[in-house]
């Protein structure tokens, strides 16, 4: 999208070495397309997409895990992302295709979650009780 904006303006030579120079820039790249293109996101969706990054960040670079717990946010984070993308790139064919697939994912979604909480541990993979992950006292536990 920046690529398609720079053309505007530049030659491709120059075009591609303004990407060159940028390509672990990517603030600076939303902003250069930003004020190309004319479109300015949200403050919503550019904390959004902020949030979305820094996650990602996480999970590629620190070996961050989202828990089950944390599905929602994963969902919320990818949603944003899409629709963000959709967004920038403008482009009816490829956003409703990206959308039709969501819609699959979603009805499949509740067949493909797991059903316990599972762990990674040094021994392998450990699946704990959702009892004491939902926080139902030991008490009520010994009873059973």
């Amino acid at each position: 999208m920046l690529k398609v904006e720079l053309l505007k303006s530049y030659d491709a030579a120059t075009t591609e070495a303004k990407l060159e120079a940028s390509k672990n820039d990517f603030p600076g790249r939303l902003r250069q397309w930003q004020r190309l293109s004319g479109i300015t996101l949200s403050n919503s969706t550019q904390a959004s997409l902020t949030e979305t990054r820094n996650v990602r960040h996480e999970i590629v670079h620190s070996g961050r895990r989202l828990s089950h717990a944390e599905r929602g946010l994963a969902q919320r984070l990818t949603d944003m992302g899409r629709w963000t993308y959709n967004k920038i790139e403008n482009d009816t064919a490829k956003r409703d295709l990206r959308e039709k697939n969501n819609v699959v994912r979603a009805i499949l979604r509740p067949t493909l979650a797991f059903r316990f909480p599972v762990e990674l541990t040094a021994e392998g993979f450990r699946v704990r009780s959702l009892r004491t992950d939902l926080g139902v006292p030991a008490e009520d536990l010994e009873q059973e």
